[in-house]
């Protein structure tokens, strides 16, 4: 289940591989992945949006400031270890 800060409920299907995650509901797709780096280091990639039934795409729009969040919260919580 995703809430956004509006009051909108998305309820969440999906796939979860070792290093790789898609979800999506009827109006939404989240993607994320992680893959270590030289230096004891994680790579990750997000995306996601709204998705449009009727269309095989996301469409971007107004997701860039969300990604950004959910970046800097993962990167807090899971810190760079020397």
């Amino acid at each position: 289940m995703a809430r956004s800060t509006y009051g909108f409920r998305a309820h969440l299907r999906g796939y979860h591989r070792p290093g790789w995650c898609w979800l999506q509901s009827r109006f939404l797709i989240i993607g994320v992945a992680a893959a270590p780096t030289p230096g004891n280091h994680t790579r990750i990639a997000l995306t996601g949006g709204p998705r449009i039934p009727t269309r095989a795409a996301v469409i971007p729009f107004g997701t860039t400031r969300e990604l950004s969040r959910a970046a800097d919260r993962l990167t807090a919580r899971f810190p760079t270890r020397p």
